[in-house]
């Protein structure tokens, strides 16, 4: 699994379909990238490569940005709890 199937598995987990994550991930990887511009993600490095702690950070600046699509896309979704 590289880096960007595990951020989607961590959103899809949280209840969106495959679709929904993809949108919501290509949102949010500029301001991922934009957090530390001294640092390069790399998307498709093994996702291995990353220690938990850096999926918990992805996290975080995931969360607004998939409640802010939630809100957009599908504000009676049963999962927008969990974003909120």
């Amino acid at each position: 699994m590289i880096v960007e199937e595990k951020i989607i598995c961590i959103l899809i987990d949280k209840g969106m379909s495959e679709i929904q994550a993809k949108q919501v991930l290509k949102l949010a990887k500029p301001v991922i990238e934009g957090r530390n511009p001294g640092h390069v993600i790399t998307w498709n490095s093994p996702a291995e490569e990353y220690p938990k702690e850096v999926y918990w950070a992805f996290w975080i600046l995931l969360k607004p940005i998939a409640l802010s699509w939630i809100k957009e896309h599908k504000p009676e979704a049963w999962f927008k709890h969990i974003f909120e």
